[in-house]
């Protein structure tokens, strides 16, 4: 008998220690008219490996004319069912008011960025909070993004945001920072202010970067941890998204535009062969093309748009 209680005496402390390995994290989701790609998304996060009483989703709708909001009050009773805390807000001032009001309202120790066309693996959160817990001085770690799609399209914006980040890791610079996956202890978001509210479309991440630089928090990479990615379907779609970009950007000289592009075409011709070694894809030759178009129309529509 007394064996027995001891047996269960170390059950019960080596689940109650797992239970409390994790703390509790809040996962933003900013989303608008993503009807095709949201169910999928917030399946994937609610059936994560990860204790569900310390999950928080707090998805923020840009105005939706579509089915989205009526896929996320789906998903929202879900959640609530498994023990996730699930909060639905409204917005219709830009994307660094959408992420500040995540901000205010998260509840978690740590908040974890997915956008609506995401799909989540199961060990996500598990291996970014590992990566960052008890590091004090990452303010921030992104994963690696994968594509979802296997058309030329999709492989090359594949590349597109896979190559600067494993650059990133062998040459010990700042990654560029894309918010999929992203997470960061909340208490650091508050130090440093949080979001520009003022930023209306992109650029919100290249704003967030700055101040965690300025306030001595290091941007790393995590390589053990991936987020895949609903990535565009057609050439049009994905032009489109770069004009979009270009639009709502922060405006910046020519001068900087262009020193900026040249060093991104240079960047990826010189990464051919590490490409063609790692994905095995001649495709991947065609991604300098690519990415001298983005740098164009990104050029011409961030110069050209209105003041």
């Amino acid at each position: 008998m007394k064996t027995s209680l001891n047996t269960y005496c170390v059950q019960v402390f080596k689940y109650m220690k797992n239970f409390s390995i994790y703390p509790s994290v809040t996962i933003g989701i900013l989303t608008k008219n993503s009807e095709e790609t949201i169910g999928d998304c917030l399946a994937s996060i609610i059936n994560c490996d990860y204790e569900k009483s310390k999950m928080e989703i707090i998805v923020v709708d840009g105005g939706s004319r579509d089915r989205t909001l009526n896929i996320v009050k789906i998903y929202q009773r879900k959640a609530r069912q498994m023990g996730i805390k699930f909060k639905v807000l409204k917005e219709r001032k830009g994307l660094g008011y959408a992420r500040q009001l995540v901000v205010e309202n998260a509840q978690g120790e740590y908040l974890c960025w997915i956008d609506s066309d995401n799909i989540v693996p199961h060990s996500l959160l598990k291996m970014q909070i590992s990566f960052i817990r008890n590091k004090s001085s990452i303010g921030i770690v992104i994963p690696l993004v994968m594509p979802i799609g296997k058309n030329l399209i999709q492989r090359i914006q594949g590349y597109i945001w896979l190559i600067p980040t494993l650059n990133a890791i062998k040459t010990k610079r700042t990654p560029y920072l894309t918010m999929m996956g992203t997470l960061c202890p909340l208490k650091v978001l508050k130090k440093i202010g949080g979001f520009n509210v003022d930023i209306k479309g992109a650029g919100e991440d290249v704003d967030l970067i700055s101040k965690l630089k300025h306030n001595g928090y290091r941007v790393a990479v995590n390589p053990r941890a991936i987020i895949y990615h609903h990535m565009r379907k057609t050439i049009h779609a994905f032009l489109k998204h770069i004009v979009w970009y270009g639009r709502t950007s922060p405006k910046s000289s020519t001068k900087v535009l262009i020193k900026d592009g040249i060093f991104r075409i240079l960047l990826y011709i010189k990464l051919i062969p590490l490409m063609i070694k790692i994905f095995k894809d001649p495709a991947s030759i065609l991604t300098p093309f690519f990415i001298t178009v983005w740098s164009i129309i990104h050029m011409i529509t961030n110069l050209c748009k209105e003041s």
